[in-house]
């Protein structure tokens, strides 16, 4: 059924999890989303596996948008990322589920970062810089002369 399709993954993602991974996360992002403590790469391992060893692109459309939104659904931020995987790695690449075609063509935006320290965490806990990079200095202009004629008066 498509719901033991679900623990299946769900089954997978578990032996993949590290309580020490699942604390940092939980405790950098102050509970505000639950995790497993499962690496990026191991989550998408997982779905790669999960998807061929019960060949999903072979499912109907239907099933493909239910087994992503019972994902999204889920409380673990890894299922929403198999979700988001199973979309944009397997399904929409084979040709399944056209984007365009998802809601008429327009996204809907669920979530967004706005608060500056949110941020900051987030990119900081992803290796990312939180911070633009300086602004270089101005480059001396390599013209020094103008190269022009003049031909007459402007007036």
């Amino acid at each position: 059924s498509m719901t033991e399709l679900v623990s299946d993954l769900q089954s997978r993602l578990d032996r993949k999890a590290v309580a020490s991974k699942r604390r940092w996360w939980e405790q950098y992002l102050k509970g505000d989303a639950l995790f497993r403590g499962v690496a990026m790469d191991d989550v998408r391992k997982s779905v790669t596996g999960w998807v061929a060893d019960y060949a999903l692109l072979s499912l109907s459309d239907r099933d493909l948008i239910w087994l992503i939104a019972s994902l999204v659904s889920k409380p673990h931020s890894e299922d929403k990322l198999a979700a988001t995987l199973l979309l944009q790695e397997h399904a929409i690449p084979a040709g399944r589920l056209p984007w365009r075609q998802i809601r008429g063509g327009k996204v809907k935006i669920v979530a967004a970062l706005t608060d500056p320290g949110s941020i900051r965490r987030y990119l900081e806990g992803v290796g990312l810089p939180a911070r633009a990079p300086p602004i270089a200095p101005a480059r001396p202009h390599a013209q020094q002369e103008f190269d022009m004629e003049y031909s007459g008066s402007a007036a």
